[in-house]
């Protein structure tokens, strides 16, 4: 399921509105800047959602701080709380990150799957997960999703 975002807004709760009808027992994947929205809206999502109701979230290169300087890409900032709150709706987060990713460092991919203590998979010779990488599936990912369905 791909939700179709309201007028391309970046506003957390325009995100929130379209997605909370979709998420009971979905496998989230997200790549890249997406991924921190992932963690975001599993925190944010309304409070009659009971526990663990998003089957799992697969986060492909996903980072949650800023890359550099001039990045004004991560819209928000994690807490411990989000964190906390994002794991009441779903158990299982699956990292997936690039040894050689030119756009994510390795180490901001890490520190994502340290504060959502996700299971890491260490891919090499991926670079950014794209066709200009050479990559046009991702094994890991299919992988994940049935390891995720399995254990649900």
């Amino acid at each position: 399921i791909e939700p179709n975002m309201p007028n391309e807004s970046n506003r957390p709760e325009d995100w929130i509105k379209n997605y909370e009808q979709l998420l009971v027992n979905q496998i989230l994947i997200q790549f890249s800047w997406d991924t921190a929205s992932d963690v975001q809206l599993s925190s944010a999502i309304s409070c009659d959602l009971q526990q663990s109701e998003i089957a799992g979230a697969i986060l492909v290169a996903g980072f949650s701080s800023q890359l550099s300087d001039n990045d004004n890409l991560v819209l928000w900032d994690f807490d411990p709380e989000e964190v906390k709150k994002a794991k009441n709706h779903c158990d299982i987060f699956i990292s997936i990150v690039s040894g050689d990713d030119s756009a994510v460092p390795q180490g901001k991919s890490e520190e994502l799957n340290t504060l959502i203590n996700g299971r890491l998979i260490l891919e090499q010779n991926k670079g950014h997960f794209c066709e200009e990488d050479g990559v046009f599936e991702l094994q890991s990912a299919y992988d994940s999703v049935i390891e995720i369905f399995q254990m649900n």
